[in-house]
């Protein structure tokens, strides 16, 4: 089970596997596309239909990657006009009630922030390298308050995978197998407020 938007054309992958007819299905559902694609891998083991399978995602996003047009999502052209079609301020809108209703302060933000900085700086790999103080990141340019720049992911690249398989299966492989107790995606209740639908 593939899941991507950018690599929407599964044979790079599917070539890797060599001409042995394996089933292979991508899927793209947005920012719930690896919960989808996990989903659907769970079900079809629970199912009997596989034994073994594998859920890889990968995406390789541009400069600018979050300028889409607001009527590909069925919403108005001036809602984007306006400003209000941007990812960023639907971010900030979602973590300030959720500091509201857990208590989180800016201090706590930028630790997380600075925590995946120094993770960066350990990964020969990363886009980002250089790490940042907690300071440095409250003090950057605020973008939609409270997220300052250097709060956000930029537009990057990435692969992930993972094996999934029965507990009778698991057992063969490992001692310590992880269990997916849930995977749950659902459209969104009323009064709820994405970037993408303006309830």
């Amino acid at each position: 089970m593939g899941g991507s938007y950018e690599v929407d054309q599964p044979d790079a992958v599917v070539a890797e596997l060599g001409l042995t007819g394996v089933q292979f299905t991508n899927v793209y559902n947005g920012c719930a596309t690896a919960g989808s694609a996990l989903a659907m891998a769970s079900q079809a083991i629970r199912l009997g239909q596989h034994e073994i399978g594998l859920v890889l995602g990968m995406d390789k996003h541009e400069s600018g990657a979050f300028t889409a047009d607001p009527q590909e999502y069925g919403c108005p052209s001036w809602y984007g006009e306006l400003g209000l079609f941007l990812t960023t301020k639907f971010f900030g809108m979602k973590i300030n009630r959720y500091m509201h209703d857990h208590g989180i302060t800016h201090e706590t933000l930028a630790a997380v922030a600075a925590k995946n900085y120094r993770n960066g700086e350990l990964n020969p790999n990363a886009h980002r390298r250089k790490p940042l103080s907690p300071e440095q990141i409250l003090g950057s340019r605020m973008v939609n308050h409270p997220l300052t720049q250097y709060m956000f992911c930029s537009p990057n690249e990435g692969a992930a995978a993972v094996v999934v398989c029965s507990a009778d299966v698991a057992h063969r492989y490992t001692d310590k197998p992880i269990y997916l107790r849930s995977v749950v995606t659902r459209t969104r209740r009323f009064g709820a407020f994405e970037v993408h639908t303006p309830s």
